[in-house]
């Protein structure tokens, strides 16, 4: 059995939680400070991939960067 790249664990990780749809839920990315939006995620962590809680925040802020439509 192969282990998953950090990609895709990433992408298993987001898709399977829908953790930017969750954020867009809750928060206005356009009056809410980027702060407090990475604050509602309280630990983004593996033992195994010490890169996963960047990557998650690389994410977010990827959608952060995203204009709105």
């Amino acid at each position: 059995m192969l282990a998953l790249t950090l990609g895709e664990l990433v992408k298993f990780f987001i898709s399977g939680w829908e953790l930017l749809v969750v954020l867009d839920c809750n928060f206005d990315k356009e009056s809410v400070p980027r702060h407090d939006i990475h604050s509602f995620i309280l630990d983004a962590s593996s033992s195994f991939y010490p890169e996963f809680g960047e990557a998650i925040s690389a994410n977010v802020n990827a959608w952060l960067d995203e204009e709105s439509v």
